[in-house]
């Protein structure tokens, strides 16, 4: 039983996050767009070095992304395009409904940076941030209500005296 734990611990696929995924497939593209220019000085779009779902798929697969498949693959594709961190060209008509991809330069910056697992972790230290400055915020508000009500109590008791002349607790004058 043990052993049986222990290969199933051993053996079991991480599964990713949703930055995660997106940001292993900007990660693949950047790599075969590295492969492209360094191969031929320059990136040539041709049949050979052409970066289509099944060479992404495959790539996702090497770099050990296993829980994305294609039908999840074809829906991040257009949110990285809308995003503008990719951008998708035809084959040609030789090739119809056959799409390629290619990284385009603010994603190449984006994913050296970090990517989309960067991003999230930023929002959520400014969203700490900002949580912990608006309880600052709400301890400063009461100390100064505190010694504005503090003052308050001192000035009545000021003007009191003024007016009214001091209060003798005996009653002698």
């Amino acid at each position: 039983m043990l052993i049986r734990w222990i290969l199933y611990v051993y053996f079991m696929e991480k599964t990713h996050n949703t930055n995660e995924k997106l940001d292993a497939v900007l990660t693949v593209l950047n790599n075969l767009n590295k492969e492209l220019i360094n191969a031929q000085g320059f990136a040539k779009l041709s049949v050979d070095n052409e970066i289509d779902l099944t060479k992404i798929l495959f790539r996702l697969v090497n770099i050990g992304v296993k829980d994305i498949d294609l039908i999840e693959l074809q829906l991040i594709l257009p949110y990285l395009i809308s995003e503008n961190y990719i951008e998708k060209y035809d084959a040609g008509i030789e090739r119809a409904y056959h799409s390629l991809y290619r990284i385009r330069f603010n994603g190449k910056v984006f994913i050296e940076n970090g990517g989309f697992v960067s991003k999230a972790a930023d929002i959520n230290s400014q969203t700490i941030r900002q949580a912990k400055l608006e309880k600052n915020v709400r301890f400063l508000n009461r100390i100064i209500a505190t010694g504005t009500m503090i003052a308050a109590i001192y000035y009545a008791f000021e003007i009191w005296k003024y007016y009214f002349g001091y209060i003798n607790p005996k009653g002698l004058p």
